[in-house]
């Protein structure tokens, strides 16, 4: 018998210039056709922050029983349970004109959408072993669910970023 206990917990926040997907260090190779779309350090423009915050638990036991001989093969007999729960917060928040958000500083936030699972699984099978041949049958039983809660953000006009002035 073997039991694994695990887990996760990982920060992962992504700063983009609003309205693209554009990495700040490739800004000054961009040129668009609007220039009051561009974003101007400290003067035009808003940085957006996608946060994503995954946290998993969970817990594996399995179990083994070897030495058995039936039908001149050797037989391993394996089986198991495994439970996990998983977090996932999927936040947005956006600087002011021309503000740089940070890891320190993500600005307000405007949007907030948090994931839940619950996945349990078990299985049972049967190795066998003749001279160099081996033949696993096995079976698998899963149950996974899965929800979503949209969070609601004080003075926030709706669940997506704002748009900028001038976009449609």
């Amino acid at each position: 018998m073997t039991t694994r206990l695990f887990g996760i917990d990982a920060d992962r926040p992504r700063f983009t210039v609003d309205p693209g997907d554009v990495a700040v260090d490739a800004l000054p190779q961009i040129t668009y056709l609007n220039p009051s779309r561009e974003f101007v350090p400290g003067t035009q423009g808003r940085m957006i922050s996608r946060d994503r915050h995954y946290r998993t638990y969970g817990a594996e036991t399995r179990f083994e029983h070897r030495g058995m001989t039936w039908g001149g093969m050797e037989h391993v007999l394996q089986w198991g349970l495994r439970g996990e729960r998983h977090f996932l917060n999927d936040m947005r928040s956006q600087g002011a004109d021309g503000e740089v958000p940070s890891i320190a500083n993500r600005g307000p936030r405007i949007r907030d959408e948090a994931y839940q699972t619950t996945a349990v699984s078990g299985f049972v099978q049967d190795m066998m072993r003749n001279g160099d041949w081996i033949i696993t049958p096995g079976v698998r039983i899963e149950n996974y669910t899965q929800n979503k809660v949209r969070r609601s953000i004080p003075n926030n006009p709706g669940p997506h970023a704002p748009k900028l002035d001038d976009e449609n």
